[in-house]
């Protein structure tokens, strides 16, 4: 019986999954750029860390699932139910997908308008009360 190898199939990588990749690669630097401008104004670290928790399960975590489970999925299904069940799971990680995406950048942009907002003047100072500040000093 005759085996196909990998160098007989002239496989090539897709260009898209390349080009989605360096995006996500370059958007991330950007981001944690931006982060560690802004790091002395953030005032909700909360925002920050369900941002980089929603990608971190986005970009990693997710990934690493469906490669298990689609895996293991056909010693669990048979061949004729298989299509079926990667067909549904493809859907639900796309949902989980775009809508931790979405949502940690939500945050990330109130992050950033927040922190760029113009502090108000709460009025601490010493000559805040003085009607002639600086003649005393």
């Amino acid at each position: 019986m005759y085996e196909m190898h990998l160098t007989e199939l002239n496989y090539r990588f897709p260009k898209g999954l390349f080009i989605q990749g360096g995006i996500t690669a370059l958007l991330l630097l950007v981001e944690c750029t931006l982060y560690w401008y802004i790091q002395g104004r953030i005032t909700n670290k909360v925002w920050v860390w369900l941002h980089i928790t929603g990608l971190y399960l986005a970009l990693l975590v997710l990934p690493l699932v469906t490669i298990i489970l689609i895996m293991y999925a056909g010693k669990i299904y048979g061949t004729s139910t298989i299509f079926n069940f990667i067909y549904r799971f493809g859907r639900i990680r796309n949902f989980l997908f775009w809508f931790l995406t979405a949502t940690g950048h939500i945050l990330f942009i109130l992050t950033l308008i927040i922190a760029f907002r113009k502090k108000k003047d709460n009025g601490t100072d010493n000559d805040a009360g003085d009607v002639l500040p600086g003649i005393y000093n």
